[in-house]
């Protein structure tokens, strides 16, 4: 058999926090590419290695399992002992980094403002922004020069940030979950008028953009109690519902029209990557290409 050349990815560890980010770089180089695509990793989720190829993505971990599959060329290995790879966790991107890059993200220009003003547009203490900055300009995600500080490497620092979102804040802002009371309260969800103060993010933010995604669950962004969202006569609380409220972690930095009933689209895009479903995925990639 002739040589095969792959073109080649090659990642740290893979699990559920970055798998759809990895794919969805995987995909749009596919599309570019007539050579296989082949990922290389430290380490990946046995659960997971399907999933990348079922899409036509070969795999490889350092201890050599692999699935690679190529006009007659079929490799496939498993069981060989592996482990992950730990990693040291930036200070930028945790909880209260996480926050002040996600305004960065938002609004580039604030990079450039002095730290009182960051602070009093975030909230953030003045050491958090500090540090923060710092290091994100040691990581090469700021660029100082003479006339200010400036954003680079977007794209890169995008990742980075949906990955820790999804894996160190968001769960620490679930306030509790409901469930619509019957189908056809659910059906109607669109007529369910959200309180002021309460954001459809998500799934049902992403239907909301371009109505591409008909939402399986229901993310709701909220600055005022949960239980305000009853009196809409629509849901009643339950455990495992598939209404999720979160605490709205943000501060707006300009005045919210009252039409305006969805979180950023930069949050609908890290909620959708981070939701391990591949229609999730495909509807992140949409608003990736033309929201973000």
């Amino acid at each position: 058999m002739k040589d095969v050349e792959f073109d080649c990815e090659v990642k740290g560890n893979i699990s559920n926090a970055n798998a759809n980010i990895v794919l969805g770089r995987l995909m749009e180089r596919k599309q570019r590419c007539n050579k296989p695509l082949l990922l290389v990793a430290k380490y990946i989720y046995p659960e997971l290695t399907n999933q990348f190829s079922c899409r036509g993505i070969n795999i490889l971990d350092c201890a050599g399992n692999c699935i690679i599959r190529h006009n007659n060329l079929l490799l496939i290995v498993k069981g060989q002992k592996n482990v992950m790879v730990k990693t040291t966790t930036d200070r930028a991107f945790q909880e209260t980094g996480i926050k002040l890059i996600f305004n960065f993200l938002l609004h580039p220009e604030n990079v450039n403002l002095p730290y009182r003003t960051i602070h009093e547009k975030t909230g953030i203490s003045l050491g958090t922004i500090k540090n923060a900055v710092e290091e994100l300009t040691a990581n090469h995600f700021i660029l100082k020069t003479d006339r200010g500080r400036f954003l680079k490497n977007r794209k890169e620092l995008l990742e980075r940030w949906v990955i820790a979102y999804n894996r160190t804040l968001k769960p620490k802002l679930l306030l509790g979950r409901m469930t619509f009371r019957n189908n056809e309260k659910r059906d109607r969800w669109l007529s369910m008028v959200l309180p002021e103060g309460m954001y459809w993010g998500g799934e049902s933010g992403a239907n909301l953009i371009d109505g591409y995604l008909y939402p399986g669950t229901f993310d709701i962004y909220t600055e005022i109690p949960a239980k305000m969202l009853l009196p809409a006569g629509f849901v009643v609380p339950k455990e495992n519902g598939e209404i999720r409220i979160y605490q709205k972690f943000w501060i707006e930095s300009r005045p919210v029209k009252p039409e305006n009933n969805i979180v950023p689209a930069l949050l609908i895009y890290a909620d959708l990557m981070g939701s391990g479903n591949s229609r999730c995925l495909e509807t992140a990639q949409r608003i990736m290409n033309y929201k973000l």
